[in-house]
């Protein structure tokens, strides 16, 4: 064992080496030999903590997912009606969204775990999982805003929509970690436009 290794620390340095690899090389380039070496590891702990690569990728992007939604729900249940307005929920919800959309890699790990999705059941459950929970925050807060459920549930998919294209333009772009300066603005627009 390594001087300031810490017990049980491996399993996490290699999710974090392949979501760090996912974002910056792809899914279908990702090795186990690449995984141990941004890790730090060796070869053998990483295939002590990942028999293959496909249980290394499920898991890499299983706790990207997990932590995505964990966050976007702590966003929902942090927000307090008695101390905010439903102006101030709005506000908070395109910080929340532009958060997903604009950290390091996190663009395109989300495309890969939506591509990957179409021929992994597991995966795909994950990404409804996911899109669930971007609509749960944007549904709260047109509600509070005194939108009608149905109708906000249906503006919420027009919002996820027009991110996860902006998100697709900015990895194209070669700039994942940037939104347009009006994004908040058009979210708005489809997020307070009634929609058929």
């Amino acid at each position: 064992m390594t001087a300031g290794h810490v017990r049980g620390s491996g399993r996490g340095r290699l999710l974090d080496a392949a979501i760090e690899l996912i974002a910056t090389k792809g899914l279908h380039a990702l090795t186990l030999r690449d995984v141990a070496k941004t890790a730090g590891m060796s070869l053998g702990s990483t295939t002590y903590h990942f028999a293959d690569r496909t249980l290394l990728i499920g898991a890499a992007v299983q706790r990207y997912a997990e932590d995505e939604i964990s966050r976007v729900d702590a966003a929902v249940e942090a927000w307090d009606p008695e101390s905010g307005t439903a102006e101030d929920l709005v506000a908070a919800m395109f910080v929340e969204l532009g958060h997903s959309f604009t950290q390091p890699g996190s663009v395109i790990a989300q495309m890969e775990m939506y591509l990957e999705s179409s021929r992994n059941p597991e995966l795909s459950e994950l990404s409804k999982r996911l899109i669930a929970a971007f609509e749960k925050l944007i549904v709260k807060a047109l509600t509070e805003m005194g939108v009608a459920e149905d109708q906000a549930a249906k503006r919420a998919a027009r919002v996820i929509i027009y991110a996860d294209g902006l998100a697709i333009q900015s990895a194209a772009r070669g700039t994942p970690n940037e939104l347009p300066e009006d994004a908040a603005a058009a979210m708005f627009t489809l997020a307070s436009t009634e929609a058929p």
